[in-house]
């Protein structure tokens, strides 16, 4: 399985056969890595800052 973490690039852009996604939580979300950074610039955590650790190990647990 594979998780696949998402925030510059949609999710929507890759299929994944088998894992998960965890997608960022911005209102940006997709811009393909605009530089520069919209969040960034307001000095808000980015669409890969937005993404917990605990999501990730949760997204980890559903495979083991």
């Amino acid at each position: 399985p594979v998780i696949a973490v998402f925030g510059p690039t949609p999710e929507q852009d890759i299929k994944l056969y088998s894992g998960k996604k965890v997608i960022g939580k911005v209102p940006c979300l997709n811009c393909y890595h605009q530089i520069p950074c919209l969040m960034e610039q307001l000095g808000k955590p980015t669409c890969m800052q937005s993404i917990t650790v605990e999501e990730i190990i949760n997204a980890i647990n559903e495979f083991i």
